[in-house]
């Protein structure tokens, strides 16, 4: 970091802002400077009293001036407020004058610190007495403000001390890569770096984790034998810096994710000398980074691995979360483990590589991930079109995949919001023999079945999404439905039940109340609503 920059905290109430970042000033060596006390001392009055007196929107009029006046001094650690985000000048003011973490802590533990042992924060004060409700209409109003920051930090830990460590470490990682986001597992954050000319850059990014980890020896290369090139570069840098590189080429789509082909990535590791301290990295699109992760996963009982996606599905999605996985004949994804990366390193130059029709497909989680967390975004794609997608497009997309895996990274609860589309989808790629339909096309397919379903059942809000989502689709190159040729609804039914996303025998479908409001609904939808709807779909019209 720019030793005359500031470095900003923000965060939710109760996140730690103030405690951390007085430890963080204190080890840089930096004034440390509390924006609430500034306001305080312009004021003359308590930040309790502002509210009383001039409202919300007096206060953030203070604020703006205050931040306008800590801003114009460099080399400070400042604690900002958690609605510092919500207008645009401050988030401008912020990005323009130093860095910005984010100090990401869950709603509820962040407000179950806020109340603990003090008064209630002016804006969870309320008649109703209801704070955490009023909490998380806050949250989810300042959740993709708080993301836009380019540094992420697990805040969840009780020791403020942990956290501040967790800073340190993130801003010098942020001095080596471009970070669109983080990924924050317990004990475990990664950063997602999306950017240009990135594969050049691997090698850096390597030395950097093996030194913080302990890493060193041999590595592993598993490709998609279609991005062999890329392995080779990515293989030379390594070798450049002392590694032993072993290369394990595999096939092309789901057929990479065999357990015979499993079975020959451990012999190349043991060939290739892998032990403990060895490192895993993959490359290509979902099946080779889901192979590549699952064979680290296994091998050795744990290794190392570094994920870099070359296909735009999986730069916005596959690669980001640490499921990893391989087919049996009977089901995708059956068998696997959750097995997080040390980073995931996203070059947008490989994109240019693709075929029209992958990056279509791509495109497909584009759209999941606007209709189930940034609705925004659906604006941004359909602007896109068919063009080739920039750097602020995957790295927006990923941010959604990333924030919610952060909040529930086993998949324990909302992380089951990202299978939208996906009930229907795996099904379709199953009796398609994951040869007629790319995933990213079933997903579509999937994802108007699941927003028809949310308008028959009652529970769309948005009266015309259904229409807007197939116009969007079509400009977009993907398919809205099967068409006459489609497996049959009972076929399909069939082959959901060996979907792995249902709970107590009960298929969990996620609907749509609206974009970026999915709901989770088990028991739903019946047999006979679904054929109805997927007759209708494909052309046969109402049953």
């Amino acid at each position: 970091m720019d030793s005359g920059a500031n470095l900003y905290l923000t965060g939710f109430m109760g996140s730690g802002k103030s405690t951390v970042g007085r430890l963080v000033a204190e080890r840089l060596g930096r004034p440390f400077v509390d924006l609430d006390l500034e306001i305080e001392a312009r004021a003359g009055r308590p930040v309790e009293r502002i509210f009383q007196e001039e409202g919300e929107e007096g206060f953030r009029r203070l604020e703006q001036q205050a931040l306008r006046e800590v801003a114009s001094r460099p080399a400070q650690v400042v604690a900002t407020g958690g609605g510092i985000v919500e207008r645009p000048e401050g988030r401008e003011l912020l990005a323009r004058s130093g860095e910005v973490v984010w100090l990401f802590c869950p709603v509820e533990q962040a407000v179950s610190r806020a109340l603990n042992g003090g008064p209630v924060r002016p804006l969870l004060a309320g008649d109703e007495g209801r704070p955490l409700d009023r909490a998380r209409a806050l949250w989810k109003r300042r959740q993709w403000l708080y993301a836009c920051a380019p540094i992420w930090v697990d805040a969840r830990p009780e020791a403020a001390s942990q956290v501040a460590d967790r800073v340190l470490e993130a801003l010098e990682w942020y001095r080596i890569a471009p970070t669109a986001a983080w990924v924050l597992g317990p004990g475990h954050a990664y950063p997602l770096v999306v950017g240009r000319n990135l594969i050049e850059r691997l090698g850096a990014m390597v030395e950097h984790l093996a030194r913080r980890r302990g890493l060193g020896g041999s590595a592993l290369v598993i490709a998609d034998r279609a991005v062999q090139a890329v392995a080779e570069r990515i293989g030379g840098t390594l070798s450049a810096s002392g590694w032993r590189v072993g290369y394990a080429p595999v096939g092309p789509g789901e057929a990479a994710k065999s357990l015979e082909t499993l079975a020959s990535a451990w012999e190349q590791a043991k060939a290739a000398g892998l032990d403990r301290s060895g490192l895993v990295i993959g490359v290509g699109g979902g099946a080779a980074l889901d192979l590549a992760g699952f064979t680290a996963a296994t091998y050795m009982r744990g290794v190392a691995w570094i994920s870099v996606p070359t296909t735009l599905l999986a730069q916005v999605d596959a690669a980001i979360g640490g499921k990893t996985a391989v087919n049996i004949p009977s089901a995708k994804n059956l068998v696997g483990a959750f097995h997080h990366p040390l980073a995931v390193v996203a070059d947008v130059d490989v994109l240019s590589t693709l075929p029209r029709r992958e990056v279509a497909s791509g495109m497909a989680e584009v759209v999941k991930h606007a209709l189930v967390g940034d609705p925004s975004l659906l604006e941004l794609v359909d602007g896109t079109g068919e063009a080739l997608p920039d750097v602020v497009l995957v790295a927006r997309a990923a941010k959604v995949k990333a924030l919610v895996v952060s909040e529930d990274p086993n998949e324990t609860g909302r992380r089951a919001v990202l299978n939208f589309g996906h009930t229907v989808g795996h099904a379709l790629e199953v009796a398609g023999n994951f040869e007629r339909y790319l995933h990213g096309e079933a997903v579509a397919i999937g994802m108007v079945t699941a927003t028809m379903l949310s308008e028959r059942v009652g529970v769309l809000q948005e009266p015309g999404l259904v229409e807007r989502l197939i116009q969007l689709l079509r400009r977009i190159g993907l398919p809205s439905a099967a068409g006459p040729e489609a497996p049959d609804a009972d076929l399909l039914w069939n082959l959901m039940d060996a979907d792995k996303k249902k709970q107590a025998g009960l298929r969990r479908w996620v609907l749509l109340e609206r974009p970026g409001e999915p709901v989770v609904a088990s028991g739903t939808v019946t047999p006979e609503r679904f054929a109805r709807v997927w007759q209708e779909q494909n052309g046969a019209g109402p049953a």
